[in-house]
């Protein structure tokens, strides 16, 4: 519960959507979180008024999931057509006045129910209902899930078609972590497909079936992975898009410190946190710690203090550019100096990878080439007066 508390509260101007994706995870956990509660606390009273607001929430995991991949890809709106929209939120209603019969029970008929519910979560399925018996709308919740995935697939697909066609990117939007959400959670929505298939129509119980108790696992594995895959994308989490495409390049003195800034792209807390951060690194980039073999992202955050996180979402979303390539820019932008200068006229290459921080000649001339367009040998021959200032066998 603690992700979608984090997205909801950095939702703001372009990155309205993460209330949809606060949602989701809220729809895909609260089931798990409700047998916690049922297992370990087992309050009855607690349990017989949560049991109504549970349902709905729980339905509305496939309908938020493509509102957040629609509006990722479209408008950043929290804006929708009831008219049009109304049908994504109707299993939620379904399942609020399946559960009238049970709303209507007095409390002590609802204790009954929820004592023998801590005796066997999979009682949930015997609720009494109004319309039909509560474990289709178990079944319904996969089945619509896996449908709205399709959905979503296919709008990833021709929204990267119409990029391609136009030699265009889309600002803001990860593909990567829309495709990686989608098949975890496909994977969850699949899996529970079989479960609850085996529950209505063979009446498999957990104490009779090893198998039906690894398919219960699964898909609480795949929420897991999906509360703990968020993590690998701060971007995503924090609201940090990436505008590089759009972005105009204003240089400190040390050019290894380039930054992209764009007032109307980023809002106001985004800009005054990169901006911290920027100022704190650009002080500590001036020792060039980053010539030390295996320097990292770890090194930065325990030599400055500041969170991995931001570290992170200031390389891919304020720079534009990923961390290992900003390094290996530096250690190359340090390598043409010493060259320039004529400091390393009396060095071997490996000499020059080296105290770079280069841990390997290929690795130097690799990251040469893809800076400079071509190898430290080939630079070497473009200068002028190369006798003057190395004299090398490159």
């Amino acid at each position: 519960m603690f992700v979608p508390l984090v997205l909801m509260r950095h939702a703001k101007d372009r990155t309205r959507s993460n209330v949809y994706l606060g949602m989701f995870f809220v729809t895909m956990s609260i089931y798990p979180l409700y047998r916690s509660v049922l297992v370990n606390i087992a309050s009855e009273e607690f349990l017989g008024i949560f049991l109504p607001i549970l349902m709905p929430i729980f339905m509305l995991s496939g309908s938020v999931l493509y509102l957040y991949v629609r509006n990722n890809l479209g408008e950043q709106s929290l804006k929708i057509n009831f008219l049009k929209d109304g049908i994504h939120f109707l299993p939620s209603l379904i399942s609020f006045v399946n559960l009238y019969p049970y709303m209507v029970l007095p409390m002590s008929e609802k204790v009954v129910l929820i004592r023998q519910l801590i005796q066997n979560p999979n009682f949930i399925y015997s609720i009494p209902y109004f319309i039909f018996p509560n474990a289709y709308l178990f079944l319904i919740r996969p089945v619509l899930g896996i449908i709205y995935i399709a959905i979503c697939y296919y709008q990833i697909r021709q929204t990267k078609k119409k990029l391609s066609e136009v030699n265009q990117a889309l600002p803001g939007v990860n593909f990567k972590w829309l495709n990686l959400i989608l098949t975890i959670t496909l994977l969850n929505f699949i899996s529970l497909v079989f479960m609850i298939f085996d529950f209505i129509f063979f009446r498999t119980t957990l104490d009779n079936n090893i198998m039906t108790l690894a398919v219960i696992t699964f898909p609480m594995l795949c929420v897991v992975a999906l509360n703990i895959s968020i993590l690998f994308f701060p971007s995503v989490m924090y609201g940090f898009l990436n505008f590089k495409n759009d972005l105009k390049p204003v240089l400190f003195e040390d050019s290894t410190t380039e930054l992209m800034l764009n007032e109307d792209l980023i809002d106001e807390d985004a800009r005054k946190t990169f901006k911290l951060v920027a100022e704190k690194l650009e002080i500590y980039f001036q020792s060039k710690p980053y010539l030390q073999p295996g320097f990292n992202l770890s090194t930065i955050t325990s030599q400055t203090d500041l969170p991995y996180h931001k570290i992170t979402s200031y390389f891919s979303v304020y720079l534009g550019i990923n961390f290992n390539d900003w390094k290996n820019n530096a250690r190359v932008d340090y390598a043409v100096d010493l060259i320039n200068s004529g400091r390393a006229k009396n060095l071997t290459l490996e000499s020059i990878a080296s105290s770079c921080g280069f841990l390997s000649r290929s690795n130097f001339v690799n990251a040469f080439k893809k800076k400079m367009q071509m190898t430290p040998s080939q630079y070497v021959k473009s200068l002028p007066n190369r006798d003057l200032v190395v004299n090398l066998n490159f």
